[in-house]
């Protein structure tokens, strides 16, 4: 009896040798699919793969354009477009500042309701006697960036006001013209070199 134990420990011992690594799960030059997910005003968005799209613009503004879903109503669907002016690790406020004429470490982000032909901001322009810009509060922090597959991942938040009264034709007490939270973002293998 002694040695069936003994074997059956032999035998179950080599039948859980180590298995090599999968080279697949290691290959940092394989691209992900990339995910971007957030909460609007309480209610939870996602997209995936061909709904989430980067361009670069000039002066090395990375934009993400993400065609976004309510998750219990298909219908519902908004754009999401955010700026950041770098595609480095990093924190991108909304309210970045100026150093030599360029903006530092800046984020911004629209929101768009297909309802609406106008959108919300994390910025609005003030009257043209002050000629400056007024940031609504947010960021987005870059927090993993993959130099081989050309992708990073990170988070963010904004606050989003809606545009002044001559874009719209909605009375001042309308329930959409109040200020939009996007919350708990999250983004996952967003391409930044298009």
């Amino acid at each position: 009896m002694y040695k069936l134990i003994v074997l059956l420990f032999a035998i179950t011992f080599v039948a859980c040798s180590k298995e090599s690594i999968d080279e697949i799960v290691t290959d940092d030059y394989i691209k992900g699919e990339a995910i971007v997910r957030f909460e609007l005003n309480g209610v939870t968005y996602g997209a995936r793969a061909n709904d989430v799209i980067t361009t670069h613009q000039p002066h090395g503004v990375l934009s993400i354009v993400v065609n976004a879903k309510d998750e219990n109503n298909d219908f519902d669907q908004i754009t999401l477009l955010i700026n950041i002016s770098a595609s480095e690790k990093g924190f991108y406020p909304t309210d970045g500042f100026m150093i030599n004429n360029e903006l530092d470490s800046h984020s911004t982000a629209l929101l768009k309701y297909k309802r609406y032909d106008w959108a919300y901001a994390t910025f609005h322009f003030t009257a043209e006697e002050t000629g400056q810009n007024i940031n609504r509060a947010g960021s987005l922090t870059i927090t993993e960036v993959n130099e081989f597959a050309e992708q990073i991942e990170g988070y963010f938040s904004f606050e989003l006001a809606p545009p002044d009264e001559e874009a719209h034709n909605l009375p001042s007490d309308h329930p959409d013209l109040v200020i939009q939270k996007i919350e708990n973002g999250y983004f996952k293998y967003v391409n930044f070199n298009p």
